[in-house]
């Protein structure tokens, strides 16, 4: 990793977890990049919608996603609600995580929203994957100083992971 990248915080799901947060956030960074690996547990789901909070305020919004599953392309826009990507499901090929990736710029600038990137993929045995990207806002001027990671339904399974670097560009 870059020399600008400095770990924040990370952690480790020893049990199964309805979500993942991380708070007290430092705004001494220029950007930040949350990294995870998981899996949930929802019995018939080898995929699961991802959902995305700043500030326990509830209002993060995808504005559009691409997502290719397969040989399939498909672009959606979602207006309202916190989905932003999609995690592996539990009856995807065992022991498979997927990997999501969030990349939020000047997130304690408080003169402007907040836009952001994910992006995200799953595997299922050759049968099934999910890669793409999303663009979302944070339509709030305020500094981030949390981030809460949950899925649709279920929770994260014992061995998902977390880290929440943050940027310091020179």
């Amino acid at each position: 990793m870059a020399n600008t990248y400095e770990l924040i915080s990370k952690t480790t799901a020893t049990t199964s977890v309805a979500s993942i947060e991380f708070t007290s956030i430092p705004g001494t960074y220029t950007d930040l990049v949350l990294k995870l690996s998981a899996r949930h547990d929802v019995f018939n789901d080898t995929i699961k919608q991802q959902l995305l909070d700043f500030n326990n305020s509830g209002s993060t919004k995808q504005l559009s996603t691409m997502r290719w599953n397969g040989d399939t392309v498909g672009g959606f826009t979602e207006s309202a609600g916190q989905l932003n990507g999609y995690v592996t499901g539990a009856t995807a090929t065992a022991n498979t995580f997927g990997v999501w990736e969030l990349y939020l710029p000047s997130y304690a600038n408080t003169n402007f929203t907040k836009s952001y990137i994910v992006d995200f993929g799953t595997e299922n045995n050759g049968a099934d994957q999910q890669v793409g990207i999303v663009a979302g806002a944070w339509p709030s001027t305020s500094a981030v100083t949390s981030i809460k990671l949950s899925t649709a339904a279920g929770s994260y399974v014992t061995g998902t992971t977390a880290q929440l670097y943050g940027i310091k560009n020179s």
